[in-house]
């Protein structure tokens, strides 16, 4: 009978020191720790990206189709977003918002101010913001999305697209680039840089070789991230793997998709989306386990007792 009932002590103790050893890593276990943390992956897979579909120039349709076929390559969801969608439907359900090359007139007509608070609330909740060239005229003062704003242009350009040498800041800290290479040949249209009233907010990422100023850039707004480009470096000039024929004569001599990988990579691994309720989750597995524990202990000790000599 003693060992009985010492055996059946020794159940409790281990059943209840189990219970409270879960229950202390739930508790101390983060309820949101990133995308890319969370995978500990080098892609993007599991990644929601939503491409904005408006605007109908050619450029803007090459634009678009190599940013979907980017992505995918990246391992990424890709879903397509019309221009009603970003007011009708729910952005939070993506990770992160691209914008392709697009005139600054079609997103004046296709987008109203409403658009802008929308793109800018989900920014600031947490969402990433992945934005090219054309696309960044959210900066001009019509649309002033950001403190960010897209000025001037190369000079020396000749007119139409040219490729041009653009400088990579390996010292960046966000994202880290120090691994990548020293410069990269880009498709620009115009050349135009980034200014803002306080640059030492802005980690440049990519400067032009003719006169260095900044022609990529990525900052926070918020909880959320942003990159700007003014360059095409989407778009794989004499590889068809970008799904398109664009300007394919110039023959670009190497692909700027890594680059862009990384940066998206800390895009949505810097933030965490839209913070989620830090509790919820945890109290449903937390309440799971205490019903796991309760039924498993009480038929532990259901079939002691039955064991138990009388």
């Amino acid at each position: 009978m003693k060992k009985i009932r010492s055996k059946l002590t020794q159940t409790r103790i281990i059943t209840f020191s189990i219970f409270a050893l879960l229950v202390v890593v739930l508790a101390f276990t983060p309820s949101n720790p990133g995308i890319l943390s969370g995978r500990q992956t080098s892609n993007l897979a599991g990644v929601n990206v939503a491409v904005y579909g408006g605007g109908h120039s050619t450029g803007n349709l090459a634009s678009r189709t190599a940013l979907i076929h980017m992505f995918v390559w990246m391992g990424a969801i890709v879903t397509e977003l019309s221009p009603d969608a970003v007011v009708n439907g729910d952005l939070t359900v993506y990770d992160m918002l691209v914008m392709p090359a697009i005139s600054p007139y079609t997103l004046r007509d296709e987008m109203t101010s409403i658009c802008y608070d929308i793109i800018r609330d989900y920014i600031a909740a947490g969402g990433a913001f992945f934005c090219i060239t054309g696309g960044t005229y959210f900066e001009w003062d019509f649309f002033e999305l950001f403190d960010v704003k897209l000025q001037g242009s190369l000079q020396e350009l000749p007119s139409g697209k040219n490729l041009v040498t653009i400088n990579i800041n390996k010292e960046s800290t966000g994202p880290d680039l120090s691994a990548e290479s020293d410069s990269y040949s880009a498709l620009v249209w115009t050349g135009s840089y980034f200014d803002a009233p306080s640059m030492n907010d802005v980690n440049v990422i990519a400067r032009y070789d003719e006169n260095d100023l900044p022609c990529m850039v990525t900052f926070e707004y918020g909880d959320g991230t942003v990159f700007l480009s003014s360059p095409h470096p989407e778009n794989e000039e004499g590889n068809p793997r970008d799904g398109t024929d664009y300007e394919d004569e110039l023959d670009d001599p190497d692909s700027e998709w890594n680059l862009l990988l990384i940066i998206s990579q800390w895009l949505v691994d810097f933030t965490d989306g839209p913070t989620p309720n830090p509790f919820s989750g945890r109290i449903i597995i937390i309440g799971v386990v205490v019903v796991v524990v309760v039924v498993v202990g009480g038929v532990g000790l259901f079939f002691m007792r039955r064991r138990t000599p009388t």
